[in-house]
C-alpha cells in the first residue's frame, strides 16, 4: 500500500458517509473514502441508519453557532420529521440553544411541561404534543435529540433515550 494525503478520511459508504464526501468535496476539501468492497454501491445499503451530521468550530464553546447540521437516514415517519424539524429549527442558532430546545422538546413529548408558555419558542416543533400520549413513540420523536446532544458533547457508543 502507498502513502497519500488527505484532509478528509471517510469510512464506509453509507448515505451519511458519501452526503458528507460530496459536501466536502464540493468545498473542495480532499476526501479519501474507504470502504471493504472495490464497488462502493455494494456496501450503500438501503437500510442504513444515517445520523445526524454536526460541525462545530469550537466544542467548548457553547456560543458556537450551529451553521450546518443536516439528517441522513431511514426510521419511522415520527423519528425522520422530528430529525427534519430539528435541523431546520436550530440552524444558526447557539449550541447553548440547541441544549434549551432539547430539554423543552423532551418535556413535551414526555408530558412533563406542556404548558403554552414553555412551548412558544418551539415553532413548528410543537406538532409533536400530542406524542406524550403514545409512549411508545416518545422515543421515537426524542431520538434525534439525543443524538443531537451526543453529537455536540462528543459522546461515544450507543445514544439512549433515557
Amino acid at each position: 500500500m502507498k502513502d497519500f494525503n488527505t484532509d478528509v478520511l471517510i469510512i464506509g459508504t453509507g448515505i451519511s458517509g458519501l452526503a458528507t464526501a460530496i459536501k466536502l468535496a464540493e468545498n473542495k476539501v480532499n476526501v479519501t473514502i474507504v470502504t471493504r468492497e472495490k464497488r462502493p454501491e455494494i456496501t450503500n445499503t438501503f437500510w442504513a441508519q444515517g445520523g445526524i451530521i454536526y460541525s462545530p468550530k469550537d466544542l467548548n464553546d457553547q456560543e458556537d453557532l450551529i451553521q450546518d447540521i443536516s439528517f441522513l437516514g431511514s426510521g419511522c415517519a415520527i423519528s425522520k420529521a422530528s430529525a427534519s424539524l430539528m435541523t431546520t429549527a436550530l440552524k444558526n442558532k447557539t449550541t447553548k440553544d440547541a441544549f434549551n430546545f432539547f430539554d423543552k422538546f423532551v418535556q413535551m413529548v414526555t408530558g412533563k411541561n406542556s404548558e403554552s408558555s414553555h412551548l412558544e419558542n418551539l415553532g413548528k416543533l410543537q406538532v409533536f404534543k400530542g406524542v406524550k400520549e403514545f409512549p411508545v413513540r416518545v422515543k421515537c420523536a426524542s431520538l434525534p435529540w439525543h443524538t443531537l446532544v451526543a453529537a455536540i458533547q462528543e459522546k461515544k457508543g450507543k445514544i439512549s433515550t433515557e
